[in-house]
């Protein structure tokens, strides 16, 4: 788990704490001290903590220790740092809340990804296809992979939607494969 931090964490005024226990998450923004940059600064991390695990993502943004706990403190609330960074924790938080159930890919997913693309089979079957094959189940990806050829072939549409398919497609879709 590596080594364990000690200091303050930077939260968004309207993070509601409450409702991320409810999903077994932690979430704030840290100081990584121990990856000091050149001019004194350290990088700011978005930490996240779910089941006793954490993942840290980067925002790009590098503060010394005292602007760090200023804005912690709530005493630079009009600092361009403080106000991107705040913005941030609120896109993270948002995101958490918008899951049905947190998990560290689905978070990485929509994070890294554009939300229009969170709706899209391709991806999602992506995700999960990459998942698989992490975990070394070869031949259940490679089925994964068929089916997702499949669908899209008869959809003709590489950005088909999840939001495209209803009953009426799924029975045109299971004749077509029947007649193959």
């Amino acid at each position: 788990m590596g080594k364990k931090y000690q200091g303050l964490k930077i939260r968004h005024p309207e993070q509601n704490d409450e409702l991320l226990k409810c999903k077994g998450v932690s979430l704030g923004a840290i100081l990584d001290r121990y990856k000091p940059n050149v001019d004194g600064t350290f990088p700011v991390r978005i930490r996240i903590i779910h089941n006793l695990h954490y993942k840290q993502y980067a925002t790009k943004i590098s503060l010394t220790k005292e602007d760090f706990n200023k804005i912690a403190e709530g005493k630079k609330k009009n600092d361009e740092n403080s106000i991107i960074l705040l913005k941030k924790i609120k896109n993270v938080y948002d995101i958490i809340l918008a899951m049905d159930e947190f998990s560290f890919d689905q978070f990485a997913f929509r994070f890294s990804g554009k939300q229009s693309d969170w709706n899209e089979v391709k991806c999602a079957f992506d995700t999960y296809i990459r998942n698989l094959r992490i975990e070394g189940k070869i031949g259940t990806a490679n089925s994964y992979t068929d089916s997702l050829n499949s669908i899209l072939k008869f959809s003709g549409n590489p950005k088909l939607l999840f939001s495209n398919i209803s009953v009426d497609f799924l029975k045109k879709y299971q004749n077509y494969m029947l007649s193959l």
